[in-house]
């Protein structure tokens, strides 16, 4: 039983309605008191204060509390500043996660790789790729991110694949194969393209964009019902 448990409470800020206040005491602490602050979602909340439980049940002191938080993998930074005679106040800060990663993890800004479920990721990108290709896959996203979203396009889904074959989906629901080479000279052709149809007054969706060839792309519409395989796409389709 932990007798020096005295009290858990939770108040909200008035400056920053998403910091949740939690106090607690545990005995044999160097400190009597400690706060928990942070932007922290319920679970992310909960898991570190287990962690600050389960450390000082040994009588830690507040750096191994500390190296404890910061090895989860969720946390990107933590600090321990004293309060007041008895007690201290932490103040986590929750790793930047900029994508989802292969179905089963996130990927943080770094190029980290984090299996956690203690993210509130809402709607991010999904990223596909080879192990050790992480900061690749971060860099292509950024370069070609910047290119499609001066034409209105965001992407929603970018894969590498194993033989290093780039693919992106955007969040309009359009498919762009582009292949291993001259990636940005293919991306910026199906932009000229998709200009070109809207400047004749061609305004149907776009569906799948091939823009592998050696000059043009072919193109599937959505109202195109067709199950052409791929490799019969540039002749069922609009080739440019």
């Amino acid at each position: 039983m932990r007798t020096g448990f005295l009290k858990v409470t939770m108040v909200s800020s008035i400056l920053l309605a998403s910091m949740s206040f939690t106090v607690f005491s545990v005995d044999r602490f160097s400190v009597s008191s400690l706060s928990i602050i942070g932007d922290l979602t319920e679970n992310q909340y909960a898991d570190a204060k287990d962690v600050v439980f389960s450390v000082s049940e040994i009588g830690s002191k507040p750096q191994e509390i500390l190296s404890a938080l910061s090895d989860l993998p969720w946390v990107g930074q933590v600090s321990f500043t004293k309060k007041w005679s008895e007690g201290g106040e932490l103040e986590i800060f929750p790793r930047d996660v900029i994508a989802y990663w292969n179905e089963d993890a996130f990927i943080s800004s770094d190029g980290s790789v984090l299996k956690t479920s203690l993210f509130q990721a809402g709607k991010l990108p999904y990223f596909y790729g080879p192990a050790g290709s992480e900061k690749k896959v971060i860099d292509f996203y950024l370069k070609v991110g910047g290119i499609l979203r001066k034409r209105d396009y965001q992407i929603k889904e970018l894969k590498l694949s194993n033989i290093g074959s780039w693919s992106v989906v955007t969040t309009n629901g359009v498919s762009i194969s582009l292949g291993r080479e001259k990636l940005r000279a293919r991306l910026e052709r199906f932009l000229e393209v998709r200009e070109r149809l809207w400047e004749r007054g061609d305004y149907q969706k776009i569906n799948y964009v091939d823009a592998r060839y050696p000059s043009g792309v072919a193109v599937k519409f959505e109202d195109d019902q067709s199950q052409e395989s791929l490799s019969n796409l540039v002749q069922k389709e609009n080739v440019l």
